[in-house]
């Protein structure tokens, strides 16, 4: 902990040039924002998954530890960063689901992550920040309203594959904003599955708001790239007729 997460050595997390590109980073005519990790995506890079779940059980008091101390570490660090540039939004790594469900109960994520993502959020919105994302793969269904409750106000990928169903999602949780959730593998299928996936998601999709349209994780290696233009051109029609 004090060697690599020590609250004293934060400057050291910055790039060497990091002053020189403050000016243009303030002075830019694009979103910018950052990802970071979350509260049960880096105890799992520091002990393995097998091991986290086993220390929710044998020692919560070190898994407490881990986040209460990180937690102190991302918002000391944002507070430096935030304090020469803005940011529009911020985005948790959180890979915490599989095909069947969560990897951590919802009880569990309440006990082990709710406390400090309530605290980290709290920060970042006290400094304007109003868009914040979480990116977990998997059917997270039962996550969802847990995120919702400590402020996350959206979510990528929503894998089909997994039981995501987007236009399910966006019922559920109206205002809850949705990237992603359509089929990659239906992409690489060709025109006839794409617009098969396209046309049942997309209309009303749209006309709910609240959605930026892209694969279901990142484009699959399967997808020609005359497939993918495509793909992206739907898209854009769609986009502009809903506009329109």
């Amino acid at each position: 902990k004090e060697e690599r997460f020590n609250l004293n050595q934060l400057h050291l997390r910055f790039p060497d040039r990091w002053k020189d590109n403050v000016p243009t980073l303030k002075n830019r005519d694009y979103p910018l924002g950052t990802i970071n990790d979350g509260f049960f995506s880096l105890p799992r890079e520091l002990m393995g998954v097998e091991n986290q779940l086993m220390m929710y059980i044998m020692d919560p008091k070190l898994m407490h530890d881990i986040n209460e101390h990180i937690c102190k570490v991302w918002i000391a660090m944002y507070e430096e960063l935030l304090a020469q540039i803005d940011l529009d939004f911020f985005y948790f790594w959180e890979d915490m689901s599989f095909k069947n469900g969560p990897m951590i109960s919802p009880k569990f994520f309440q006990e082990f992550c709710t406390p400090y993502y309530r605290r980290m959020i709290d920060f970042l919105k006290g400094k304007g920040i109003r868009h914040l994302f979480v990116d977990t793969d998997g059917n997270c269904w039962k996550l969802i309203p847990l995120f919702i409750e400590v402020g996350i106000t959206g979510m990528y990928p929503f894998e089909v594959q997994s039981g995501m169903d987007i236009v399910e999602v966006r019922k559920s949780f109206p205002e809850f904003v949705i990237v992603g959730g359509l089929n990659k593998i239906k992409v690489s299928e060709g025109k006839a599955a794409t617009d098969a996936e396209l046309d049942a998601k997309l209309p009303y999709m749209l006309r709910q708001g609240r959605f930026i349209p892209t694969c279901d994780h990142l484009v699959h290696p399967d997808i020609s790239w005359k497939d993918f233009c495509y793909y992206r051109e739907k898209i854009r029609q769609a986009v502009e007729k809903n506009q329109g």
